[in-house]
């Protein structure tokens, strides 16, 4: 078996380069740079949650769930390109897994997500209540239109210049 080596990650030689097969390549360029980037990414990412016990939905594969043994707790972690949503009952669960997963990847930890996938998110703490709205994209729709000093009205359409129907 070849090796040639560089820096960072290790993968098979692609099809077609060149490479006898069975050639171990260790990439210069980050992940990133490569056409198969997201597929890579999401393939090591896949293979650490379920190594820490997380099984993907069968109904959406960015969604994975854990259930805890001997408990009724459930944690959650929501996949988006590289963003990561993680839910758990406790602030101790999600400092858990995001020590896990820090261990594996050079990871940024952006805190309490206050927006995602242009949605704001508000905490009602005392009624354990989680908010949802989309009032920026609202408002960015409306200006683009040269909407934005509209007046809200009880109807759509002006009610006194339909004919009434014979």
């Amino acid at each position: 078996m070849n090796i040639v080596t560089s820096s960072a990650h290790l993968c098979d030689a692609p099809e077609g380069s060149g490479f006898p097969p069975g050639t171990i390549l260790r990439l210069r360029k980050a992940l990133y740079g490569l056409k198969q980037a997201p597929r890579e990414w999401y393939s090591l990412l896949h293979k650490e949650l379920t190594s820490l016990g997380f099984k993907r939905l069968a109904n959406d594969n960015a969604v994975y769930i854990r259930n805890l043994p001997g408990s009724d707790s459930s944690q959650y972690i929501s996949v988006y390109v590289d963003d990561l949503l993680i839910f758990a009952k406790t602030e101790s669960e999600i400092s858990s897994i995001k020590a896990s997963l820090h261990n594996e990847f050079n990871m940024t930890d952006l805190g309490k997500v206050n927006h995602y996938l242009g949605m704001r998110v508000r905490r009602d703490y005392t009624r354990r209540v989680i908010y949802l709205d989309q009032e920026s994209n609202v408002n960015d729709i409306l200006e683009q239109f040269g909407m934005q000093d509209c007046e809200p009205v009880n109807t759509p359409m002006d009610q006194t210049k339909l004919k009434p129907y014979e």
